[in-house]
């Protein structure tokens, strides 16, 4: 083949290509409304990397380094410390959400509250928690239907062991569900539930209810939270890009990266070789 219809051939492929849709092994960003890193100085950690829901740390509350490379994590130390992030519009959903966390619980000797955005009380300040009920992970709701807690059938929390943890709800669809991933793979469990969240005030709060207790001991990191409820597909595409990040290797380059790359190192090696 001579050298000028291979460099057509080779040109004819990168248009081809670049009209094609190709898959990004990134993050989920659709509907995504805050993301809490924890990495940083006191007030860089307190951040929303994402949105504008900036935190703070209440009662010694720490951003530490953790191990297997998570940089910087929250850690409460089970007694009254906490994170707090003041109610704002985006947060208060009412047909739809997504909560992600990876956690690493010290204790699950009792009923600990992960995240939640719930005052004690009742009415429309109770809108959705995340709590380790011993090793069960347990969803908290409250719709126009009621307030509802369902925990897993089964236990799915590991003591000392960072795992994935997530809770989606649809209105539409009915459907609470509770997601656990880690080296074991994915557990899931859904639950019918009817009705609109209920809007309120309360605060989002990581480590624990302050006015009730329920204290959290351990770390908790990488909270993102969506105005939908993703699939599971994407639940697993978060817990992977994440794993990525942890193994310190590059995302995967989509094939049009790969394939640019290559044709350009082609390119250049017969234009010096052939001078054309």
């Amino acid at each position: 083949m001579k050298n000028k219809t291979l460099f057509a051939l080779l040109l004819s492929l990168i248009i081809f290509y670049s009209s094609r849709n190709v898959v990004f092994a990134g993050s989920v960003t659709d509907g995504l409304i805050s993301y809490w890193q924890f990495n940083g100085d006191a007030t860089e950690s307190a951040t929303d990397s994402h949105g504008t829901n900036d935190g703070s740390f209440v009662n010694g509350a720490t951003n530490p380094f953790t191990q297997n490379n998570f940089q910087q994590s929250l850690y409460v130390d089970g007694n009254s410390q906490y994170f707090s992030v003041p109610d704002s519009p985006d947060l208060d959903f009412t047909s739809a959400m997504t909560i992600i966390a990876w956690v690493k619980p010290m204790d699950l000797s009792s009923y600990n509250c992960i995240i939640a955005k719930w005052l004690v009380g009742g009415g429309v300040n109770r809108a959705w928690g995340l709590v380790a009920n011993e090793d069960l992970l347990e969803l908290n709701i409250n719709t126009t239907s009621g307030a509802l807690a369902r925990n897993t059938s089964i236990p799915v929390l590991v003591q000392d062991q960072w795992q994935q943890i997530a809770m989606t709800y649809s209105a539409t669809d009915q459907q609470l569900t509770a997601y656990r991933i880690n080296e074991s793979g994915m557990y899931s469990e859904s639950f019918a539930i009817q009705g609109d969240i209920r809007v309120g005030t309360a605060p989002v709060t990581f480590g624990g209810l302050p006015t009730v207790l329920f204290w959290y001991h351990g770390y908790i990191d990488e909270v993102k939270i969506y105005n939908r409820a993703l699939d599971p597909s994407e639940i697993m595409q978060e817990y992977n890009y994440v794993m990525y990040e942890l193994n310190n290797t590059q995302i995967i380059p989509e094939p049009l990266s790969i394939f640019l790359t290559g044709s350009g190192i082609i390119f250049i090696f017969l234009r010096k070789r052939n001078n054309f």
